[in-house]
């Protein structure tokens, strides 16, 4: 029994000094992932694919509203890749669903002071929402749970960025 017990474990020594023997080295692994990786390229952030949109909008009795202050920026980089429990469903202008995703809700402010966190709708202010890059967005719904919170035309915001970025709509705001 003894002899047996003792095999087993010469038999488990083996294994694992063969184990870690078989294991690549991190510079054999960074090795294997630079070869499979194409270079860095500065040229990344001037691709028209790698941005996405940011919509500021008004919010007035805690409500999505579009106003002279309402504008669209584009930003260079990826879509944000957020977690939270407001599920932002973004249509074009025929009603069609160009994207869905969840973010946290900007409709709320979260205050950390005192006892616990205490979260409060927001009455009046500004809040920025990301977008996809698509020029025929045209209507943002915002739904918690299974009920809309609200729903706003964007459209006519959209279509005053596009006219600017192609030179054919007037004076840009900062001129």
């Amino acid at each position: 029994m003894k002899t047996l017990y003792k095999l087993n474990l010469m038999v488990l020594f083996v294994l694992i000094c063969a184990t870690a023997f078989a294991q690549e080295t991190p510079d054999q692994q960074r090795d294997k992932v630079e070869k499979n990786t194409a270079p860095y390229s500065t040229d990344y952030f001037t691709r028209s694919g790698n941005s996405y949109y940011v919509m500021t909008l008004s919010v007035e009795k805690g409500k999505m509203v579009v106003d002279q202050n309402s504008k669209l920026e584009e930003v260079k980089g990826k879509f944000p890749y957020q977690r939270g429990n407001l599920n932002v469903q973004v249509m074009d202008t025929k009603g069609e669903r160009l994207a869905n995703f969840f973010m946290p809700d900007p409709l709320v402010v979260r205050s950390c002071e005192g006892e616990g966190s205490e979260t409060t709708p927001i009455q009046k202010g500004s809040i920025q929402i990301p977008l996809p890059k698509a020029s025929n967005i045209g209507k943002i719904e915002l739904v918690r749970g299974k009920q809309t919170v609200d729903r706003v035309d964007v459209s006519a915001v959209v279509e005053e960025f596009i006219k600017r970025q192609r030179g054919d709509g007037g004076k840009d705001e900062e001129e």
